[in-house]
């Protein structure tokens, strides 16, 4: 604050002296801060001044309304609001759009005065009002701690799809699988369900070791022939056991 005071007026006193500033209300930019003490400029001079202003807190570079008496002795009365977006132009056909400080929301419209683009509190929406939104590239990537997707309908093709989730969990009140072919492999695989149902042309189980059911009825019906092979069988019952057939051979 010191320095840019002592610095201008030296630039003051080096060259032709800048003439006073009169009394009355001016327009300047302030040129530094140090505490409630601001470095204004107002035209050729630089101003001590002192904040007169409730709820202002000044930065470099804003543009205040500066009430001067005849002594000089400069007080900031207003604050003129900055742009609220800054938009340059890079090139003869590329521009760029800033937010500026107090912008709290920036939106793009159509010419129809419909929302193309939103941000707002560090979340930012595209939309589309009519039609489709088509993302088109060679490879398109989404990267974010989390990423959701709403919709009433999705439909998703692709050639080849692979999927790696360390954790993955689907809810849904019916779910329809086609394949041509399926195959599982799991450490462990465990079905839940209240009923379960199957139905195939042939079924295959082969088990290395143990296959056990565990049921409180077990009922197996077969139309035209049931049977069992074993190196050793043992049918073991805790009351009755029957058989019946029109013939029964043993041995």
């Amino acid at each position: 604050m010191g320095t840019t005071l002592t610095r201008a007026r030296g630039a003051e006193r080096g060259g032709a002296r800048a003439r006073r500033v009169p009394a009355g209300v001016h327009r300047g930019t302030v040129r530094a801060v140090a505490g409630e003490a601001l470095a204004v400029r107002v035209g050729a001079r630089t101003l001590a001044a002192r904040g007169a202003l409730p709820g202002y807190a000044p930065r470099e570079g804003d543009e205040v309304v500066l009430a001067v008496d005849a002594r000089e002795d400069a007080y900031v009365i207003g604050a003129l609001a900055p742009p609220l977006v800054e938009i340059t132009r890079d090139a003869p056909d590329e521009a760029t759009v800033r937010a500026g400080p107090g912008c709290g929301r920036l939106r793009v419209l159509d010419e129809a005065g419909r929302l193309l683009f939103e941000h707002r509190d560090g979340v930012s929406v595209v939309s589309a009002p009519s039609g489709a939104l088509t993302f088109a590239a060679d490879a398109i990537r989404l990267r974010g701690r989390a990423v959701e997707v709403d919709a009433q309908e999705l439909t998703v093709r692709a050639a080849r799809a692979r999927s790696e989730l360390d954790e993955a969990e689907l809810v849904a009140g019916t779910w329809t699988s086609v394949a041509q072919s399926v195959l599982h492999t799991a450490e462990t695989l465990e079905v839940r369900a209240h009923q379960l149902v199957e139905r195939a042309r042939n079924v295959y189980r082969d088990t290395e070791e143990l296959a056990q059911t565990r049921a409180g009825r077990v009922r197996v019906l077969a139309e035209s022939t049931f049977h069992l092979f074993a190196r050793r069988a043992q049918l073991g019952v805790d009351e009755d056991l029957k058989l019946k057939g029109d013939k029964i051979h043993l041995g």
